[in-house]
């Protein structure tokens, strides 16, 4: 295994311990005090007079939840007008590439946030080009309830205002004291079983002077010319994190089914994070399948989902490019962060064909992945895990009747 591989698993193992204890996300403080040695060698930058406002936007979070932010930030140009802003986006590198088709940002800055929460001099690194420049505004759309990386960047980047936003649906870690000393301004969230669509939404109206609505689309990449002449539909059998991985035999049925009832061959994706799940489940299947797990890139790997007969799978990311390209998707979850990342309730919804989701419903739904009920022993979400062969097939035999002639 390469070293990648194995910094990768470290870190997905120590997450899986901070997400099992409530105590330990609570120690993510500590990267805010040595922020603040870091940022003592670093200096300030001045404001310079421009014909144009400078704004920063702070989005660091994966592909499936950028790929939703886009559904709201499409907008952006409409709050701050090219002639009089020059929009700026730090984001995780890798991710850049959804962003350049897009016409909202003049300049995307790609750092390793990853790296630069274990290795010091990549975090210093990125503290500098944080403060290489001084902006007008900073828009944080992800959220200040816990000391995550965002909160971490926006504190370090200088500028006339901060905006940011408080979920009251979940734990608050930052207290009030630290996050005004952070933010100008800060917008609050109330209401109950609210989806990060209607969050990002509430952002975007928030800084706008008008009534702006989401706007889901298939993304385009000109350059992307996939040689793939038949139908297809995918298993995404992988996950992020282990907890969210549903059993590969289930998967194996489940897959069995679609292609007799379908005659549709099956399609596997994914980086090589993802290949050794996919080795396992390629070992369970008797029916043909393509494989193009770690054979594509970000853009190919997305025109792949977009173009898709149907999608089964318990990873979000997979989940939301299906999704809000409209292409018929089923996700296989627990209860861990439903409201905010599986349900698609949002104004003008009525347009947008909604998402096929299998649960099973718990008193304990929205738990923001700190499961009292989850054993040491536990492989994965107990949530999860009670999700039988034939809970997923009811709702996947629906979506096949509602879609495929």
């Amino acid at each position: 295994m390469k070293k990648s591989s194995y910094l990768s698993n470290f870190f997905s193992n120590l997450y899986s311990i901070f997400q099992k204890n409530k105590f330990m996300s609570r120690l993510k403080i500590l990267l805010y005090y040595f922020d603040t040695i870091l940022l003592a060698f670093i200096k300030k930058p001045v404001q310079n007079k421009s014909n144009k406002k400078k704004v920063l936007c702070v989005y660091n979070i994966a592909l499936g939840d950028g790929i939703l932010w886009l559904c709201a930030a499409r907008n952006l140009r409409k709050i701050y007008p090219s002639n009089k802003f020059e929009l700026t986006l730090v984001c995780q590198e890798g991710l850049q590439r959804i962003y350049q088709n897009e016409n909202i940002f003049d300049i995307i800055i790609p750092l390793d946030f990853n790296k630069g929460t274990y290795n010091s001099k990549v975090r210093f690194s990125i503290l500098k080009k944080i403060r290489k420049n001084y902006y007008d505004i900073v828009l944080d759309p992800i959220g200040c309830n816990e000391w995550t990386t965002n909160v971490l960047i926006t504190r370090a980047s200088v500028s006339s205002k901060k905006i940011g936003i408080l979920d009251y649906n979940y734990d608050q870690i930052c207290s009030d004291k630290s996050i005004n000393k952070i933010y100008d301004q800060i917008v609050l969230i109330n209401q109950k079983k609210i989806s990060l669509l209607q969050i990002y939404l509430i952002f975007i109206n928030s800084i706008s002077n008008k009534k702006l609505h989401l706007l889901p689309q298939k993304m385009k990449f000109p350059n992307v010319k996939l040689n793939i002449k038949e139908k297809y539909f995918i298993i995404f059998p992988s996950a992020g994190l282990e907890l969210k991985k549903w059993p590969l035999e289930r998967y194996a049925e489940i897959a069995k089914r679609i292609y007799s009832k379908t005659k549709i061959k099956m399609l596997l994706c994914g980086t090589n994070h993802d290949k050794n799940t996919t080795d396992e489940f390629k070992k369970l299947i008797d029916i043909p399948y393509l494989d193009y797990v770690g054979k594509t890139s970000l853009e190919e790997f997305i025109t792949i989902i977009q173009n898709s007969e149907l999608v089964v799978s318990n990873d979000t990311g997979a989940y939301h490019i299906a999704a809000v390209a409209q292409v018929p998707v089923a996700i296989i979850t627990g209860g861990y962060t439903y409201d905010k990342y599986v349900r698609y309730d949002f104004d003008g919804d009525d347009k947008f064909k909604k998402p096929y989701i299998i649960v099973n419903k718990r008193d304990c739904f929205n738990c923001n992945n700190k499961c009292d009920k989850l054993k040491k022993e536990d492989k994965i979400w107990p949530c999860l895990n009670e999700i039988s062969i034939e809970d997923a097939w009811k709702v996947i035999d629906k979506m096949i009747d509602d879609n495929i002639d």
